[in-house]
């Protein structure tokens, strides 16, 4: 359970898998899993006392799933087009991951991301052809 500044107690219900994969999908994924809390924490549950976020990572025939729901407010249609720093960051964290992201805000947010298992070797800036060499 996490009490945020605003006075609001929110529940973390997990289900996560054993799932192995390299550094270079595993940084990445951290990264947009805090991204995806980070704005589940500020924004989900704005005048409300209690809320709730279900995190759950399975994999199958190396496709990992991870997906990040709650019970939150949602987004408007003009927040959900946004180019704020979180989606921002979001959109470049699933690109890294060649992943697939089915997003929507009906009672609430819930992404469910789906990626292939790669074994990468290289930093990702070279894997991704980023332009960061």
């Amino acid at each position: 359970m996490y009490k945020s500044n605003n006075a609001t107690t929110v529940d973390l219900k997990l289900d996560l898998e054993e799932v192995l994969i390299n550094i270079n999908q595993a940084l990445p994924v951290g990264l947009l899993l805090n991204e995806i809390l980070n704005n589940a924490f500020k924004h989900a549950f704005v005048g409300r006392g209690e809320g709730e976020i279900q995190i759950k990572l399975s994999e199958t025939d190396d496709k990992v799933q991870l997906v990040v729901k709650d019970n939150g407010v949602g987004f408007s249609s003009e927040e959900e087009s946004s180019s704020s720093l979180g989606h921002t960051l979001i959109d470049t964290f699933i690109k890294q991951l060649r992943a697939t992201v089915d997003f929507n805000t009906d009672n609430g947010t819930h992404y469910t991301i789906e990626f292939e298992k790669q074994n990468l070797k290289g930093t990702m800036a070279s894997n991704m052809n980023l332009g960061y060499d």
